[in-house]
């Protein structure tokens, strides 16, 4: 499932880098892991957050979300709970026909995103779906609030973003920094999302740059 490919980066040195295979709708595809991060798919912390990804996958917000292929955390951290953050994963849907190229996605969401009425309710759709998930675990006076959100960067490789995240749970304050990259190829669309306590051991620039070169992996090995 895993291979190893040697990458060459474009302004210095060369480096190795993880890459996971999976097929999804009638597509092979190479997933590149961003830097500093490992495929924890099989491990304990990946089956605990797929468990956690599938979860509610009957709700119409969420059958419409990427589908869950990959889960990775630091390398090293694969099987600790305990300091779970940051980790990520990989969600792949499928590009509608005809399919969306990059540059016309990247208008469409900078429009999606614009739009303050649309991304109030969908909002209040996303924290509803959240909360009940949280329920699941028994954290039934969970609620969850998406603060700032916007547009990082944007090429012909991909559109990065970010979403920030406040859940009270059992009293507690959690802030959490979401970003994430959304790459079209020709039959699948591939977004990576990465996760991160606020002021926690990454940064947002940092998971930015990581997932900005990424893309370029992804696009250019598949």
């Amino acid at each position: 499932m895993r291979l190893l490919f040697l990458a060459i980066f474009f302004s210095y040195s060369s480096q190795a880098y993880e890459i996971s295979e999976a097929s999804f709708n009638g597509d092979n595809l190479l997933l590149p892991i961003p830097d500093g991060y490992c495929d924890a798919t099989d491990d304990l912390t990946g089956i605990f957050f797929m468990e956690y990804l599938l979860k509610g996958k009957s709700d119409d917000i969420t059958k419409t979300a990427p589908f869950p292929k990959v889960v990775f955390t630091r390398c090293g951290f694969e099987n600790n709970l305990n300091e779970v953050y940051p980790w990520g994963y990989i969600g792949l849907q499928k590009n509608s026909s005809p399919n969306i190229s990059q540059k016309t996605f990247n208008k469409q969401v900078a429009i999606i995103l614009g739009n303050s009425k649309f991304m109030d309710k969908l909002n209040e759709v996303m924290e509803d779906s959240v909360e009940k998930k949280w329920s699941e675990y028994g954290q039934d006076e969970a609620e969850i609030n998406f603060g700032e959100y916007g547009v990082l960067w944007s090429d012909e490789n991909a559109l990065i973003f970010q979403v920030q995240n406040k859940l009270l749970t059992e009293g507690e304050i959690i802030i959490e920094e979401v970003v994430a990259s959304s790459t079209m190829l020709n039959k699948t669309a591939v977004y990576y999302y990465i996760t991160e306590l606020e002021n926690g051991e990454t940064t947002v620039l940092e998971n930015a740059s990581r997932l900005i070169d990424n893309s370029k992996r992804l696009k250019r090995i598949n």
